[in-house]
Formats: C-alpha cells, sequence, structure tokens
C-alpha cells in the first residue's frame, strides 16, 4: 500500500536512524525504496545491512550525481504502492506516522494529499515535542485555498506528507533541473491543478526534521537562484488555472522587482522566452507604481 522513498547522499552517519523509524512503522504493508545518489561514504552498506534484515528494504543508485529531484523521481517510478511516503535521509517519522496518516486517506477518499504536524531537534528526537506548524501554515482545499499561501513561500516538510502515488504521476513529477526548492514548485503545481490536500492535527502522525547545517534547505543562494525560475514555470504552464496565474503574476513582478534594484542574478528559463520577457515587461509597466506604494507602506510598518 504505501511505498516509503528515501533519496540519499553521502548521509552514512544518519541514514541508520531513518530506516530504523520506518522499520519501527506501527503498520506494515510498505516497501522502503533508497536512492543513493552516488554517495561516496559507507551509506550502501549501512543499506544493505537493513535489507539483509526486512526484505522490504530496496536499494537504488543513480547513474551519476543528479540530484535530489532525479532522484525522488527514481523512487516514484519503481514505487509498487498505491501511497508515497518521502522521508530524508537525516530525518525521521513517528512510528503511529503512516497508519494514522493512511487511515485518515481511505476514510476520505476524495483527499490526495494529507500531511501532519512536525517539529525541529538536534541529537534525539522527542515525539512529545509540541508541532511547529502555525495556524497560516495549516491549509486544507486546493486551487485558491491553498496556492496563495504557498505563493509567500514553502509551507510543507516534505516528511509530513503522504500523497496518492496516481496523483502524482497525472500532475508530472519533479522538475530534475531544479536543485532547490523543488518540492515547493512541485506542490505549487499539484495543487493548482485541484489535488485536495488536508492537515491532519494528530500528534501521533509527527515527523522529526533534523537540524542539520549541511542540509539543502540551509543554502539560502540556491533557493534565491530558482525562485524566479520556479514561479516561470507556473507561469507557462496550461495546467495551472488562469484564475491562479495573476496572483503568480504579481509575485514574480515584485521579486523580480526587487532583483532589478538590488542588482543581483537574474534567471529566465528558455521555454518560450521572448514571449514571456514581453508580457512581462507590459505587465511591469503595469505594477511599477503600485510597487512603489506597496514598498512605501512596507517601510512605514
Amino acid at each position: 500500500m504505501v511505498s516509503v522513498i528515501i533519496p540519499t547522499y553521502n548521509y552514512g552517519s544518519f541514514i541508520s536512524e531513518a530506516l530504523t523509524a520506518v522499520l519501527n512503522q506501527t503498520y506494515a504493508d510498505w516497501e522502503c525504496i533508497v536512492v543513493d545518489d552516488c554517495s561516496t561514504d559507507n551509506t550502501a552498506s549501512i543499506v544493505q545491512s537493513f535489507i539483509q534484515r526486512d526484505g522490504r528494504f530496496q536499494y537504488l543508485k543513480t547513474i551519476s550525481n543528479a540530484g535530489v529531484s532525479a532522484a525522488r523521481n527514481l523512487g516514484i517510478r519503481k514505487a509498487k504502492g498505491e501511497w508515497i511516503q518521502f522521508l530524508d535521509a537525516d530525518d525521521l517519522i513517528a512510528p503511529d506516522k503512516i497508519e494514522i496518516q493512511l487511515q485518515f486517506l481511505l476514510a476520505n477518499p476524495n483527499v490526495d494529499i494529507v500531511y501532519s504536524d512536525f517539529f525541529h531537534f538536534t541529537d534525539h528526537a522527542d515525539f512529545s515535542s509540541k508541532g511547529e506548524y502555525t495556524v497560516h501554515e495549516r491549509v486544507n482545499g486546493s486551487g485558491h485555498l491553498v496556492v496563495p499561501v504557498l505563493l509567500r513561500g514553502n509551507v510543507f516538510r516534505m516528511n509530513t506528507l503522504l500523497i496518492r502515488k496516481n496523483t502524482m504521476l497525472e500532475s508530472g513529477l519533479f522538475r530534475e533541473e531544479f536543485r532547490s526548492v523543488e518540492d515547493w514548485e512541485f506542490w505549487l503545481r499539484i495543487l493548482s491543478r485541484g489535488a485536495e490536500i488536508r492537515f491532519l492535527p494528530d500528534v501521533r502522525a509527527m515527523s522529526a526534521v533534523r537540524v542539520n547545517p549541511n542540509g539543502l534547505s540551509k543554502d539560502q543562494s540556491t533557493m534565491k537562484k530558482f525562485y524566479l525560475p520556479v514561479l516561470q514555470t507556473l507561469l507557462q504552464s496550461p495546467a495551472v488555472a488562469l484564475s491562479l496565474k495573476p496572483g503568480i503574476w504579481m509575485r514574480f513582478s515584485i521579486v523580480f522587482t526587487d532583483k532589478i534594484f538590488r542588482n543581483e542574478e537574474k534567471l529566465i528559463l528558455n521555454e518560450r522566452k521572448s514571449l514571456f520577457i514581453f508580457l512581462l515587461i507590459l505587465h511591469l509597466i503595469v505594477l511599477f507604481p503600485f510597487y512603489i506604494i506597496y514598498k512605501l507602506m512596507r517601510l512605514l510598518q
């Protein structure tokens, strides 16, 4: 029923804990696919030791170091489960997490994605810890109900969600050219297409996110680099509803204008580049007076 996908790159010092968290799940009908993105440490030997203990574990290795999106996509394509649980190699999930969330999904067939709370930890994960999702990050619905929240930033922690595999396949997998914010682009795209998401406030389904200074989420410069290309991808996608695009245009224009004044690097994808630049110029001409007012209001706050 459930495929747990763990992408990893040189996380041999942490992955044993992640695999143990999967092994300790109260729900038993799972497979766990570890996708090694060409690690040079002892990751492979650690995973093999778990495979020898339990045949539900699998080990795949990418041909070359292609990034977390490519690793996750490989895992999805190999997955046999109807539902997907992503787990970063340095993070953990509570023992009841899969069972509790799967029960909810089976009882609510109209829901495609469910997610629960999380907490940060350094050395020891205490699952009695208080959850860290704010009220505004606990979203329910699809389209207009959740996309505006996501446009302000990625509110989802990857490990917290359980998602229907067919929903992912229908929406398209992770874009492998994005080495950062790939999950943010994916959630925006999939929810813009109408996927239904629910927040399940059950403490038994908590996830633990390790505070790791080497984690991808800490690479702020890379995240900034891919921010505008992600929004451009959504604006150019015919799958995103036209009613959602004005809000995306507004967000893109504000960030783009900020980068102009700060003289930062501006990246635009090559897909239909000329048409996109033409539309952007027209939009900026209309928006500019409102942008000045917006910045003045921010300064006065």
